[in-house]
């Protein structure tokens, strides 16, 4: 089955499926495993509180179908379009945030205003050409660093920007101690 998002346990219900709601093809593109099916991307936007309304499913299959990417808002709107579906802009935003937010897609923002979407979630980094607007996936190593694809290492970059994400730290208390 075709796979979008990161696996982190979730389980597809029984159905899943609310009646007069269209029923949503899986495609097989070879995932490797670790993204969710289409079922199971359902159930996670049930599980993050999001209704799988028509439009948010059938912005799914989009996804799905066209297997593992990067795109823009703008680039799923003309494949919408190309498909047959009238959605307004705005409804894909919200539904790749409300996406995003659930695990189903990672959110890269690489500029004022110019903000990507990649279907894999895993751990990996990316380089972004300003020339072409191309957005690539770099694989992490193991201690998290980078090694450069064959074609990029002759490309000296503009600018570095690293973010590190963190979670609070819990402090003891006093009474914790005691």
């Amino acid at each position: 089955m075709a796979k979008i998002g990161n696996d982190k346990g979730t389980k597809p219900a029984t159905s899943g499926r609310n009646p007069g709601e269209p029923e949503v093809a899986e495609a097989d593109h070879g995932g490797d495993g670790i993204a969710v099916t289409l079922a199971e991307a359902r159930c996670r936007l049930v599980a993050a509180g999001l209704r799988p309304t028509r439009p948010r499913l059938r912005l799914l299959r989009l996804l799905v179908e066209a297997g593992e990417r990067h795109f823009t808002p703008n680039d799923l709107t003309a494949e919408a379009r190309a498909a047959g579906l009238r959605l307004p802009l705005a409804t894909i935003y919200n539904s790749l945030n409300c996406f995003a937010e659930a695990g189903l897609l990672k959110k890269i923002a690489v500029g004022p205003g110019k903000v990507f979407f990649d279907t894999d979630t895993r751990h990996h980094h990316h380089f972004y050409c300003e020339e072409s607007g191309e957005l690539r996936s770099v694989p992490a190593r193991q201690d998290g660093l980078v090694d450069l694809p064959d074609d990029l290492a002759e490309i000296a970059p503009e600018r570095l920007n690293v973010v590190v994400r963190v979670q609070p730290v819990q402090t003891k208390t006093r009474s914790d101690e005691r």
